[in-house]
């Protein structure tokens, strides 16, 4: 019997769970995956480094070497116009700087303090169902080596990410009619970067009707996507990489930055964006992150949200 079990070990079940062990608790994870694995959402908050201390991980993320990230840009896709923010010059600014971040690494080193911490994690078990009994929470997995259990919890916090495990099981997904996107993505390098501190920042490229982010991850390596329609992509009946190489040849904000530019892994599309759970909460239970809802963040919302 465990005070809390938590389904996914991402940013937001691996916050939850060093938390709640590091208050005594006991705390059970489990991840379908085994980490580090690749993960998109790499543009943090400088309000992260609060909670990082909270958690006590900061120093870890510190000596991880991570790009430090300053501002951020907003630009035209025809390069008519632009507006580029600094942190410090805000109107809040207790933290001046972030991290971009690579999500194997981020995301296991997140995962690795919530076991230091005292979180039992079991990595490769997939979460079937739950169920509630009187004054407890029921569920059913199963490990990769067949192995099955019957695990029960005084309270399940779902953190399940867009896999979205107990909204789906009760049917409370809602997605947003006016919203399919689809992003379609990779890492590069030789992306031309701004000089000095700037050259940490996310740059956001606004089309028409679709957009682009430019996130250093490192000086040899960009994630470089572009978020668009779903109904749009499919039209084009085109490989993703011809699509991705059109779009960004289409905009004069892009072609600087791009052209010298070669992909290290593979162009990859993900989908189901921008939906919401009908409810948040249920008896003994909590959705925390992607797994309430996704709305299509833009400036680095997501993990910050599911983490609080």
């Amino acid at each position: 019997m465990y005070d809390a079990l938590v389904v996914g070990g991402g940013p937001g079940g691996s916050a939850a769970s060093t938390l709640l062990a590091r208050a005594g608790k006991r705390v059970l994870v489990l991840e379908k995956e085994h980490f580090p694995r690749f993960h998109i959402g790499e543009s943090l908050l400088p309000y992260n480094r609060q909670l990082f201390q909270e958690m006590g991980v900061l120093p870890a993320l510190e000596a991880a070497g991570f790009t430090r990230k300053f501002g951020a840009q907003f630009h035209l896709g025809n390069a008519s116009s632009s507006l580029k923010l600094v942190f410090r010059n805000g109107c809040f600014t207790r933290e001046a700087g972030a991290f971009q971040v690579e999500r194997s690494v981020f995301d296991h080193a997140l995962l690795k303090h919530a076991r230091a911490s005292g979180a039992e994690v079991r990595e490769g078990w997939t979460v079937s169902k739950f169920w509630n009994e009187p004054g407890q929470v029921v569920v059913d997995a199963r490990g990769e080596d067949g192995q099955s259990a019957t695990l029960r919890a005084s309270f399940l916090i779902d953190a399940s990410g867009r896999g979205n495990f107990s909204g789906n099981q009760e049917g409370l997904r809602v997605m947003h009619p006016r919203l399919r996107k689809l992003a379609v993505f990779g890492h590069f390098e030789g992306v031309t970067l701004d000089e000095g501190t700037p050259g940490g920042d996310t740059i956001v490229v606004r089309l028409e009707n679709k957009w682009f982010w430019v996130i250093p991850l490192s000086p040899q390596k960009v994630s470089v996507g572009c978020v668009m329609d779903q109904e749009e992509f499919a039209r084009a009946k085109q490989a993703p990489e011809e699509i991705f190489t059109r779009l960004w040849q289409s905009s004069a904000a892009m072609r600087p930055r791009m052209e010298h530019a070669k992909l290290i892994n593979t162009i990859q599309t993900t989908s189901d964006f921008s939906y919401y759970n009908r409810r948040l909460v249920g008896p003994r239970l909590l959705r925390v992150g992607d797994a309430a809802g996704f709305m299509d963040p833009i400036f680095s919302a997501g993990v910050y949200l599911a983490k609080n």
